[in-house]
């Protein structure tokens, strides 16, 4: 198959689209065509599908238009879904008001929601996680199901999504094959199903109908350039406990490539593991084949006189065979760190996915003991005693609670984080904190830096601050340091957290 053919048109195609877009300076045009370089770049490059769906979202914002807003945040979450972003694509549907919209728009919503908890169900595979958030992607396709009927085609997407999620991939299987059947579908979608189901072999056991499936699926993605698929990885580990070693190794490259050209994090993740596992198998074999030429070489050396020609060969090979081990060795380095790397920022996510979830949960139960008290007062018609709960201010101490929960949960991921943070100030500046389990100003902000957080606005808002005096606090550090003011960040993004059990 000819691909390159497909990636020139998907070029061209892109090209045209971007040069319609600077021959109009109509907003309601451009956002017409941002949306169709969206849905170009939306399984092909992540990176690009997020810079035109922030264009779809700036434009909106510029027409006070709130559909086009609605629409263009649900494409964005989208991407971050599929790019391995969860926690940003679930703030951008948190930031939709699911009461103002439309059926249809309230169902794309709920259709995103469904596909991101299951993705975050399948990427983290730990429970009581992974159980709630399978949970939380069944709640949405049912009320999917619930708005659109059992009939509609995109109820039967839905109740496929069901099944998968309570892992009855035999109902699965049977639903997408019902769905193929009875619905027409394009190209693009075909290839997904195709995946779907050969996904479903997979976990059942059925290898050989895996292979066919995910064959066609992988095929359907040369097809349709799709970079952002788990296809080829799975047929990497069929390939591979089959012993096809070679097979194995050329789909989990190409598998690998395209998810580094997608910029997938969690299918970066996926090719990795499998990768040095492939890898290994590999050079085993190469040092099979040395231990045969080996031993033919010493047959050869009694029988025949041909033995320096047979020796020029075999040292070749051997020089061949070491250059191939410092390559492999490099490349399990490289990767190695990749993915120490991914896992500690998942790491990171997890577990303040956790502190999340504890914060939510203490504030509701906060509320909670508020609405009865309030309740209670009202009925006694107990006003004064009311107005003065009111009017008490709690604020100051739950923001300090706030810090003390984040103070503790930064720490315990970065035990070092001080000692290393005053590693990059002469002695005289080093700061040193009245308790040990407790950060100042100065320290939350660079800490939130570590965290990832580096916009001066947000940090401004989770302290309580003005973003003069977010600024101010940061230059004022800087100043005080060894580092230069511009390498500064960069040294506190170097900081490691807890060490994984992987290093």
């Amino acid at each position: 198959m000819n691909i390159e053919k497909f990636e020139n048109q998907k070029q061209q195609k892109i090209q045209e689209l971007k040069a319609e877009l600077t021959s109009t300076q109509k907003p309601d045009k451009q956002y017409d065509i941002y949306c169709s370089l969206f849905n170009e770049y939306q399984a092909y490059n992540y990176d690009s599908a997020f810079v035109c769906g922030s264009k779809m979202i700036q434009i909106a914002e510029e027409l006070y238009d709130q559909s086009k807003l609605a629409d263009s945040h649900l494409m964005v979450a989208y991407s971050c879904i599929s790019a391995g972003l969860f926690l940003e694509a679930k703030d951008l549907l948190q930031s939709i008001d699911s009461v103002s919209l439309d059926t249809e728009r309230k169902v794309a919503l709920f259709s995103t929601y469904s596909k991101l908890y299951l993705d975050m169900a399948l990427a983290i595979q730990h429970n009581p996680y992974k159980n709630y958030y399978l949970k939380q992607s069944i709640r949405y396709s049912n009320l999917i199901i619930d708005i659109k009927g059992k009939e509609n085609p995109l109820s039967k997407l839905q109740q496929i999504n069901i099944y998968r999620c309570q892992e009855d991939y035999v109902k699965a299987i049977e639903a997408t094959e019902h769905f193929l059947s009875t619905v027409k579908v394009d190209d693009r979608s075909r290839t997904l199903c195709y995946g779907g189901i050969g996904t479903f072999y997979l976990l059942s056991g059925d290898t050989l109908r895996a292979t066919s499936y995910l064959t066609e699926a992988a095929i359907g993605d040369i097809r349709n350039v799709t970079k952002e698929s788990s296809a080829l990885s799975d047929l990497a580990t069929i390939a591979f406990r089959r012993g096809d070693i070679d097979h194995a190794y050329l789909y989990i490259k190409q598998g690998m490539n395209d998810a580094y050209f997608f910029n997938a994090r969690h299918r970066k993740v996926e090719a990795s593991d499998i990768l040095p596992i492939i890898e290994a198998s590999r050079f085993e074999i190469m040092q099979q084949q040395q231990s045969k030429l080996f031993i033919a070489l010493l047959f050869v050396t009694f029988l025949s006189l041909c033995v320096l020609t047979a020796m020029y060969f075999i040292l070749k090979q051997m020089k061949q065979l070491k250059k191939a081990r410092r390559l492999i060795q490099k490349q399990n380095v490289d990767l190695k760190e990749v993915n120490k790397r991914l896992k500690d920022g998942n790491r990171i996510k997890d577990e303040y996915i956790g502190y999340f979830f504890s914060l939510n949960s203490a504030f509701m139960d906060e509320f909670d003991s508020f609405r009865r008290l309030v309740t209670r007062k009202l009925a006694g018609k107990q006003y004064n005693e009311l107005l003065q709960i009111v009017k008490q201010d709690d604020s100051q101490k739950n923001r300090e609670n706030k810090f003390v929960s984040f103070d503790s949960i930064f720490l315990k991921l970065f035990p070092d984080f001080m000692e290393h943070f005053n590693a990059l100030f002469p002695e005289q500046e080093q700061i040193v904190l009245p308790s040990p389990v407790t950060l100042n100003t100065e320290l939350r902000i660079f800490a939130l830096i570590r965290l990832g957080v580096t916009d001066s606005d947000h940090i401004a808002k989770f302290l309580n601050y003005s973003v003069n005096t977010i600024n101010t606090y940061k230059s004022k550090v800087k100043n005080r340091s060894i580092i230069p003011n511009n390498l500064f960040e960069q040294k506190i993004m170097e900081i490691e957290s807890v060490k994984s059990d992987i290093e």
